[in-house]
């Protein structure tokens, strides 16, 4: 099954439940029930010879999360370094 997320219905993100409506080539939207982890509309999903096929989207979110890790981890170290020095 493959197409494109026509509306997130319900996401839970703690679990990745989640009920979208697909739009699918050539055929009627269908309600798919899934663990996907950010569901976005817009987005295609589906398979290609039986894996999942990650599209751009899927890979510009994971480098912008990288990015904040980063960013997040850098503060830490220094907030980290000011109370140690205030010791």
């Amino acid at each position: 099954m493959a197409g494109v997320i026509d509306r997130v219905i319900f996401h839970r993100p703690e679990t990745g439940y989640s009920v979208v409506r697909l739009a699918q080539a050539g055929g009627p939207p269908v309600v798919l029930v899934a663990l996907l982890p950010e569901p976005l509309e817009g987005e295609r999903i589906g398979t290609y010879a039986g894996r999942a096929r990650l599209n751009d989207s899927y890979w510009a979110r994971q480098d912008y999360n990288q990015l904040a890790v980063a960013r997040a981890q850098a503060r830490l170290d220094r907030a980290v370094q000011e109370r140690n020095a205030l010791r």
